[in-house]
């Protein structure tokens, strides 16, 4: 029989996945079924963007996760509530004086996976704002050896990158990576040598498994220190892994390009040298001309490109009644929200605080329609505000970002009409970027990939 706690998490994934599907265009997520694995679960993911990562990985985990969270939240009473619900456990750091308490945080997280259970973990510990992964704590390791000291078996600590398009602002694209996990039971030997006991208090073992969930995030995440070229060379693996007959419209993966990327941040200079060169010029050559790689990539060049136009005006005028609406209900919040957001603030705290202000405004916004509506005699006005509300501000912010795109192939297919004559260049200059990036991939370290 569910328990409050299951019913409240299974609650809170809901609103979790809603909140998820309004802030991101696009969430792709690869590997999930490691997930679904019957066995216990220490689940460890990158930290690139606050309160955004854990809402993401709740709402797209097939299995309930117990998070472990910093203990100073809870200061704030509607945070800690919320936290409560959800089943988070606090953890005390050094940095915040004090961490006594983490012996019943750590015996809570054995109890959950003697059950069976899942904990999730952002070993860094802090939010990372570059592309790498930050300097790991301890407790993910700590707590698999425990609850393995203590009895548990079959424990899998599983890593997991959350990579993001652009993370200061909504409705762009995420990637939810599962990796391969580890297998405590199997890995057990290496890390213990000398027939020493594995557990928590041995610092070796502790440092050895922490080294290994380090490489287990490589695998699924960015971790390149360097930032300088990053652009560009997003841009080229981009190029790289867009198919030459592909329609217009569709943006490559996130999925696709950034293993690609990752592997070009580690390859030796010589090589990637070449990439950035050829992208550089390609890109300068595009910006000349006002174009993108999407219109020069399609074998059939401007006719495929009258044909996205002519589809997205087909979309604007399908989603026009519904969209209007949403603009009418939503628009004003939407408005004053923007004003807040652009306020000077760390790009983290950007995320943050534009995910929960809206969290708050749009639920408030559509329990004042309903109230309005209600006071007027209309039938069902919580049906209407808080199923119409949200249902068409999704219409709307749908009508808006297809308007912008049909702005831009329109604008993109009368270029490309006047600078047919310079097609052939462009995709030489593209192919030169394709084969800078394969000889790159080829030098390239496997494990990086």
């Amino acid at each position: 029989m569910p328990t409050a706690l299951d019913t409240a998490q299974r609650t809170i994934r809901v609103v979790a996945d809603l909140a998820m599907r309004g802030w991101f265009r696009d969430r792709e997520v690869r590997g999930v079924h490691q997930l679904l694995r019957d066995a216990p679960l220490v689940v460890v993911a990158t930290h690139a963007n606050g309160f955004v990562d854990p809402a993401l990985l709740y709402a797209t985990s097939p299995r309930p996760l117990r998070f472990l969270a910093k203990s100073t939240l809870w200061k704030a009473k509607p945070v800690g509530l919320a936290l409560d619900l959800a089943g988070a456990v606090p953890v005390y750091r050094a940095d915040d004086g004090a961490t006594a308490g983490n012996r019943s945080t750590f015996a809570e997280c054995h109890r959950v996976l003697a059950r069976g259970g899942a904990v999730a973990v952002f070993p860094e510990g802090t939010v990372v704002d570059e592309p790498r992964i930050g300097r790991l704590h301890t407790g993910a390791a700590r707590i698999a050896l425990g609850a393995r000291e203590a009895g548990t078996s079959g424990v899998l600590i599983v890593p997991v990158g959350l990579v993001y398009e652009e993370k200061t602002s909504p409705r762009t694209r995420a990637l939810v990576r599962v990796g391969e996990p580890i297998d405590l039971d199997a890995v057990i030997g290496t890390l213990a040598p000398d027939g020493e006991p594995a557990g928590e208090d041995n610092r070796g073992a502790v440092d050895r498994l922490t080294d290994a969930v380090r490489e287990a995030l490589r695998t699924v995440a960015l971790d390149w220190g360097d930032v300088r070229d990053l652009n560009d060379l997003e841009f080229a693996a981009t190029v790289r892994q867009r198919p030459a007959d592909t329609d217009p419209r569709r943006e490559v993966p996130v999925a696709s390009y950034e293993p690609v990327l990752n592997r070009l941040t580690h390859a030796p200079d010589e090589v990637r040298g070449p990439v950035l060169d050829a992208a550089a010029a390609y890109r300068h050559e595009l910006d000349l001309l006002g174009l993108t790689d999407a219109v020069v990539a399609p074998g059939e060049g401007l006719p495929q490109l009258r044909h996205t136009v002519a589809r997205r005006l087909v979309k604007l005028v399908a989603l026009t009644a519904p969209a209007g609406v949403g603009t009418a209900l939503n628009g004003p919040t939407l408005v004053g929200l923007r004003q807040l957001w652009k306020r000077p603030m760390a790009p983290v705290s950007r995320a943050n605080f534009g995910l929960l202000t809206s969290l708050v405004a749009f639920p408030l916004t559509w329990l004042a329609w309903a109230l309005a509506l209600r006071w007027r005699k209309v039938r069902h006005p919580w049906r209407w505000a808080f199923v119409g509300g949200p249902a068409c501000g999704h219409a709307a912010v749908v009508w808006w970002e297809t308007a912008g795109r049909f702005r831009n192939a329109r604008l993109s297919a009368s270029r490309l009409a006047r600078h047919q004559d310079l097609l052939a260049d462009l995709r030489a200059r593209r192919s030169a970027v394709v084969d800078a990036v394969d000889a790159a991939l080829a030098a390239s370290p496997d494990a990086a990939a």
